[in-house]
């Protein structure tokens, strides 16, 4: 009895071979790696990124949503905790939606028909956007999926978790209801006065709220378009001050920028220095009273009777 080994194409095995270890790694994924550290980005600047949404064709950028607080799902439609996580997104999303909020789905690498499909089938209402090369992955250094990160009004990551558990929709609810109550970054620049002479001195002061030490950067433009920048560190208290002498006459504008945050222009006048008086009006009494002495002798010459001698 003749046994035949039938031996697949090359190409058919390497095929099978790749299809192997591509779900190897997929599925490690979806378990949490012992180096992935998320939380270290508690506290530092979320990176920044743009991406399109696959739903709207817009494009989404991290930076046009300061003043928002933003989730950041990492996920991708074959990962079973990442289906687990998301109607606790949609309900998150469902509460806060009218507010300054906004929830985005990063997938990683899948094409856009899947994503999309699926996205419309589980009624994923929010933004969702597809990672193509990883690279926003990357820079927040995520290594298994669901990676979760909530970003606060000013754009400092405030809360990061890897994988799926009961309390998550609790726990998002718990830290976006917090992040929503903070003020967003705002900064003053105020002058001391709307108007000055030239030689005199000028306060320009103000405070960057939520208060802490931070670079502000004074922008001085003068009267004829030019203009300087004076950087200073504010106080704890998120104050500063500055005191200068302008050196010319006409409009002043002056504006304080902190990161990305800019402040209202303030605008004020200086005057040039007036005449003084005093000195100028001695000179003129002198002057017309030594013309008046002088009159008042050629009167005197012409006026004098003539001496007759016999």
């Amino acid at each position: 009895m003749e046994i035949l080994l039938v031996v697949p194409p090359l190409e058919e095995i390497m095929d099978h071979i790749k299809f192997f270890w591509t779900s190897i790694l997929l599925l490690a994924l979806c378990v949490p790696s012992a180096g992935a550290k998320p939380e270290d980005f508690v506290g530092k600047t979320a990176p920044q990124f743009s991406l399109k949404n696959i739903i709207t064709g817009d494009t989404v950028s991290l930076e046009a949503l300061r003043g928002k607080v933003v989730v950041l799902d990492f996920w991708a439609t074959w990962c079973g905790p990442c289906k687990e996580a998301i109607p606790h997104i949609a309900e998150v999303n469902r509460v806060y939606k009218d507010q300054d909020f906004v929830a985005i789905s990063i997938d990683l690498r899948e094409d856009e028909d899947t994503v999309k499909k699926f996205a419309q089938s589980n009624q994923m209402t929010w933004v969702v956007v597809i990672d193509r090369d990883g690279g926003v992955a990357k820079k927040y250094d995520v290594t298994a999926i669901p990676t979760l990160f909530v970003v606060d009004l000013r754009g400092t990551v405030r809360y990061a978790h890897v994988g799926f558990f009961p309390e998550l929709k609790s726990e998002l609810n718990q830290k976006i209801h917090e992040l929503l109550k903070e003020k967003p970054e705002s900064i003053t620049c105020i002058a001391s006065s709307s108007t000055i002479t030239e030689g005199e001195t000028m306060l320009l002061s103000g405070t960057i709220t939520p208060s802490r030490s931070i670079l502000v950067t004074l922008k001085m433009v003068r009267p004829d378009g030019t203009w300087y920048t004076v950087n200073l560190v504010t106080g704890v208290d998120g104050s500063y001050s500055h005191r200068f002498s302008p050196d010319r006459v006409g409009v002043w504008s002056a504006s304080a920028t902190a990161g990305s945050t800019a402040s209202p222009t303030v605008n004020f006048e200086v005057k040039a220095k007036a005449t003084p008086w005093t000195p100028t009006l001695m000179v003129i009494i002198a002057l017309v009273g030594a013309a008046v002495v002088l009159v008042v002798i050629l009167l005197a010459k012409r006026t004098r009777p003539s001496t007759i001698t016999s």
